[in-house]
């Protein structure tokens, strides 16, 4: 006997439209006795996933600029990810920007150890305390360089212009291109039409 039959007809045809009356049966439904009605046992408790933390790049125990696997960093600031699954750091005591792929770290830009302001291609650009990286569905990588107040812009290939910003500038001062002010820059992302968003301090 299933349960609508012992409810009044105004009741049935409301519940007959709840999917979950259907989960509600007499024990007795489909043949033999019995009244009690069967109650639907509780579901299994969810067991969450177990994480496991890996070392991608670098060392425990010391700083350094190395290349290579698993390579060596010095505060390592910000953190991006391409399409590919490529890893960007900007590598804030170093000034460069590194690029983490399955064959290990290599420097994107920037000359380890040297604070400066320079556009160019790879080692020729100069950064100054790099905190932010964000990457664009193209591989461009946008830099906050925070010391130089100001967004660089790095191409596949490493080659580094400025986007945003009058290097070595103390105020928040809108603009197009060198015309904007930044002051103590904090963080970049870019979306996913092209648009870079910058925190400042």
């Amino acid at each position: 006997m299933k349960i609508l039959e012992l409810l009044p007809r105004r009741m049935q045809r409301g519940l007959a439209n709840l999917s979950l009356i259907a989960l509600v049966t007499l024990a007795g439904c489909g043949g033999g006795g019995g009244d009690s009605v069967s109650t639907i046992p509780p579901p299994a408790p969810i067991v969450p996933a177990v994480s496991e933390m890996t070392l991608l790049a670098g060392t425990t125990g010391g700083v350094g600029n190395t290349d290579g696997t698993p390579g060596r960093f010095n505060q390592p600031t910000g953190l991006a990810t391409d399409a590919s699954g490529n890893v960007y750091v900007a590598d804030t005591a170093n000034h460069t920007i590194r690029k983490i792929t399955a064959s290990g770290v290599t420097t994107l830009a920037g000359k380890a150890g040297v604070a400066g302001y320079a556009d160019g291609a790879g080692a020729a650009a100069l950064f100054s305390t790099p905190v932010g990286v964000t990457v664009d569905l193209a591989g461009n990588v946008y830099v906050a360089d925070q010391r130089n107040a100001v967004i660089r812009k790095i191409t596949a290939t490493g080659s580094v212009t400025t986007l945003a910003g009058t290097v070595g500038s103390s105020s928040s001062i809108d603009g197009v291109g060198t015309a904007a002010q930044f002051r103590v820059l904090k963080g970049v992302v870019v979306d996913a039409n092209g648009i870079v968003f910058v925190a400042e301090e």
